[in-house]
């Protein structure tokens, strides 16, 4: 049931259709649920698709939307569903749905049919000499858990309704949506399995602090400790991942970190050396640990300070990191004067 909302039987005036007609914002549906979309989805949306691989098929202008981007999330439909693809505007969204369950949504920044494209992305459909020539490019990818359930009640669909296919939702659930939640972002927000566009936008103004203070951390304490760790620091990386590191201009020029991101780091491993496991409690009561940048900071590259290039370490190793023969070669091992020893635990994935 949509959080002790009765939507059962319920009629939504021929003026309010209106209000939310295909010209407005628009929620479109996919399907992920068998092997060979499984597939593409790791492919191609999961963890995103390096950009030089696609350049060739984009234009000039088609590329200055993803300008400083390494990766790119990308979708696409056969020639059967190009109907709905038709339909779908740039700024509206798409939620992929799997055993009973939306699990993932994004917004569509272009759409482009190119069978070329297609193909170098996921090959031919298995035994058809066509692809997903209809594609579309997402962005503020995020994931989150509403029950096929909670749609069907909203739009009144069948019971057993199945998203067999590429569409959008009806009229009559587009205006619940906007009804009973004010409009798309907060209804994923309702049901997001991750990090919340205001918890996001907090965060965000954290890092963005020269200095932070007790109730900055406070605040970053209270926002991690309403959902799993991993899936909001995943989704924080993700929407910083077009970013470069800040520079603060002093009387010595200086790279300012993410301490959003190097706290939540602390903290996942609490405040233990991924290399030897060690850590040590301080005056206060507090455990010490020091986070280091696998690919160094100061070379400002995009992606540079997220999770996946920081590592929790010993003020020991993290020194021998920087200044001696102790590398990070995988995600799971790490190389200390030419011998491959196991992390003590892996990197963030």
């Amino acid at each position: 049931m949509i959080q002790n909302i009765q939507l059962k039987n319920q009629k939504v005036s021929i003026k309010n259709i209106i209000n939310f007609n295909m010209n407005n914002t628009w929620l479109f549906f996919a399907p992920r649920g068998n092997k060979t979309s499984r597939e593409n989805f790791l492919a191609t949306l999961e963890s995103g698709y390096p950009i030089n691989d696609v350049k060739q098929y984009l234009s000039e202008e088609e590329l200055t939307l993803f300008k400083e981007k390494e990766s790119l999330y990308i979708w696409g439909n056969q020639e059967a569903k190009a109907g709905s693809w038709n339909k779908m505007n740039v700024g509206d969204y798409v939620a992929f749905c799997a055993k009973g369950e939306f699990v993932y949504v994004g917004k569509c920044v272009l759409k482009k049919q190119s069978a070329e494209l297609a193909r170098q992305l996921w090959g031919n459909v298995p035994n058809k000499d066509v692809t997903w020539e209809y594609t579309f490019f997402l962005d503020e990818i995020r994931p989150i858990s509403i029950p096929l359930s909670v749609i069907t009640e909203l739009a009144n669909y069948k019971k057993n309704m199945v998203v067999q296919g590429f569409m959008p939702i009806n009229e009559l659930g587009m205006s619940n949506i906007h009804k009973f939640y004010g409009g798309l972002t907060s209804f994923f927000d309702a049901y997001s399995s991750g990090l919340q566009t205001k918890d996001f936008i907090a965060l965000e103004d954290v890092s963005k602090k020269e200095t932070t203070d007790a109730q900055d951390l406070e605040r970053v304490d209270q926002i991690f400790n309403k959902g799993n760790a991993d899936i909001i620091l995943k989704e924080f990386e993700q929407r910083l991942s077009t970013e470069q590191p800040s520079i603060i201009e002093s009387k010595v020029r200086r790279i300012k970190r993410n301490q959003t991101i190097v706290k939540s780091m602390k903290e996942k491993h609490k405040n233990k050396c991924q290399i030897c496991g060690f850590t040590f409690k301080k005056k206060d009561g507090n455990y010490y640990s020091e986070v280091a940048h696998i690919i160094p900071i100061e070379t400002l590259q995009v992606g540079v300070d997220t999770p996946s290039n920081l590592v929790v370490m010993c003020p020991n190793h993290h020194k021998m990191h920087d200044l001696g023969n102790l590398e990070i070669i995988s995600k799971t091992d790490y190389k200390i004067n030419g011998v491959t020893k196991p992390l003590m635990t892996p990197l963030f994935d």
